[in-house]
């Protein structure tokens, strides 16, 4: 079963790496005729962006010791994928390496979650904000980060009470088959609450601000390829931006958005080739 799991994980992985070298190919074909000044410009906030929310998964998963290069390439494969495919699929590689990686894809799906609800918490207050103020009507997207938040919160603040509740009502009819079921599936949310705990306790309001802080930069990135494309960004075009680039709806940010992606890739990939040559070389003294 070990090796079926390590032959699916270099396969997926594979083929990833494939299509995503592919995109990165043909995004600089279309770079090289683009202000290359402004794009490298547009690179510094972009970088902050990537930075910022990689260090605040790896804060999420501290526990789990996942190694920070693993991290590192499968955040930067799923951002790639998430700005081509709509409806942020991307997310759910990211899912499939962190739980091979820590042995547990319960807890892969949690710490994705979480990091989604942070930003799902800024991006609703901000599109909640800007609507109301500009008497427009809730789009889509805002919609389903409401729904979103307001759920997994509802859940988080009511949990325990909930479980002493029902867990002292099932051990009292747990004699039934449907009593020991409930039973099974009720600790089975306990675990899962357990780890949602695990993974925040104590770091709320650093993740916060590194959330904060990254969409900060993400508004700046998106001021300056406005300006490159001679549009004044106001809230309402980011917002706009926001909405297609969830609904895989392309517009002239969102395609820069990959170019800098395919940018960052590419970075990434030089510094890893450059660290093998390294260690090839390192390894090679030793051995004389």
């Amino acid at each position: 079963m070990k090796n079926k799991g390590k032959k699916l994980y270099v396969a997926v992985n594979m083929i990833i790496n494939i299509l995503t070298i592919v995109i990165v190919i043909l995004c600089w074909s279309k770079i090289l005729t683009l202000n290359i000044k402004s794009i490298l410009l547009a690179i510094i906030p972009f970088i902050c962006i990537h930075l910022l929310r990689i260090i605040r998964q790896y804060i999420i998963l501290m526990e789990y010791k996942i190694k920070i290069k693993k991290l590192t390439k499968a955040y930067l494969l799923s951002s790639m994928i998430n700005t081509i495919i709509p409806l942020r699929i991307g997310e759910l590689y990211k899912i499939y390496l962190y739980g091979y990686e820590i042995k547990d894809y319960k807890k892969s799906i949690i710490a994705v979650l979480i990091d989604k609800f942070f930003d799902a918490i800024f991006l609703l207050i901000l599109f909640m904000v800007v609507e109301i103020f500009n008497k427009q009507a809730m789009s889509l997207v805002t919609m389903l980060l409401l729904i979103f938040v307001l759920l997994l919160i509802i859940i988080y603040i009511s949990f325990e009470n909930t479980y002493k509740f029902l867990n002292k009502y099932l051990i009292l009819n747990k004699n039934t088959k449907i009593g020991n079921k409930c039973l099974r599936i009720l600790e089975e949310f306990k675990d899962i609450f357990i780890d949602v705990k695990t993974m925040v306790k104590d770091r709320e309001i650093l993740i916060i601000m590194i959330t904060t802080l990254s969409w900060v930069f993400e508004i700046c990135f998106a001021f300056i390829i406005y300006k490159l494309i001679n549009i004044d960004l106001g809230l309402i075009n980011f917002i706009t931006y926001i909405n297609d680039s969830f609904l895989g709806i392309q517009n002239g940010l969102s395609s820069y958005y990959v170019y800098a992606t395919a940018i960052i890739f590419t970075i990434y990939i030089i510094v890893v080739c450059i660290n093998k040559i390294f260690n090839l070389t390192g390894n090679r003294g030793r051995i004389k």
